[in-house]
């Protein structure tokens, strides 16, 4: 037997949400969606929060938090920039970070020979990159959410710290282990600085510029991949 329901539509602003989960499911407001906000969570919150001062229809609610997730948007450039002067030095800083962390990754192509020649550790010569690039994979979702909750800028000093010691354990190690060791904090390191040096450009730059910016910084990049590899 057909169904006679009405099927809600984006045009029928008459239709009220009644808080059940099908609605949602038909993704009916997939603009919402397809923007990156969670319709499911915002709307339903919305909506819940206005309901029991007026009625409110489903599209209504879903359009205030399409207002307000814009609006938010446009703050963020509301925000003064940093001078000149301040700008120039961080992003000096920043190119630097990323250009130290970026050398770690390839220069210990060049040196394994050495390396494997002076530890005579031939078994372990597969750690020695690896070591370091398996602790960077695993902490970016971690420092991610450090940055999300906790002071960019603190966090990224941390992270920068962790590099230069993990750097400090491979200078002075006194065999392989040591070394691989060494290489796998200066990951945990790398994995906070690359992602941070992209907030701090998000935080510091308008948004009009970023672009340039981010361009500087894999300049950097690239740069160290090429000198690593001479």
């Amino acid at each position: 037997m057909k169904s006679t329901t009405p099927a809600l539509s984006i045009a029928d602003p008459a239709h009220s949400y009644n808080g059940d989960t099908t609605d949602m499911e038909d993704n009916r407001y997939g603009y919402v969606t397809s923007s990156g906000y969670n319709t499911t969570t915002d709307v339903d919150e919305k909506y819940h929060n206005t309901t029991t001062t007026h009625p409110v229809t489903k599209l209504e609610a879903a359009t205030e938090v399409m207002k307000e997730a814009t609006a938010a948007h446009e703050g963020e450039d509301d925000k003064p920039p940093p001078s000149p002067f301040a700008l120039t030095m961080i992003t000096i800083g920043l190119c630097l970070s990323v250009f130290c962390l970026a050398l770690d990754n390839t220069i210990i192509a060049t040196a394994i020979p050495v390396i494997t020649n002076q530890f005579r550790s031939l078994e372990d010569v597969g750690w020695y990159g690896s070591s370091y690039l398996l602790t960077t994979c695993a902490f970016q979702l971690f420092f991610g959410k450090l940055y999300k909750f906790y002071s960019i800028k603190y966090i990224y000093l941390v992270a920068l710290g962790i590099f230069e010691i993990g750097s400090l354990v491979c200078g002075a190690a006194p065999s392989s282990k040591a070394l691989i060791v060494g290489r796998a904090i200066a990951g945990l390191g790398a994995a906070g600085i690359f992602s941070g040096a992209n907030l701090i450009v998000a935080h510091a730059v308008p948004l009009a510029k970023r672009p340039a910016y981010m361009g500087i910084i894999g300049v950097s990049t690239f740069f160290a991949f090429t000198a690593g590899r001479c």
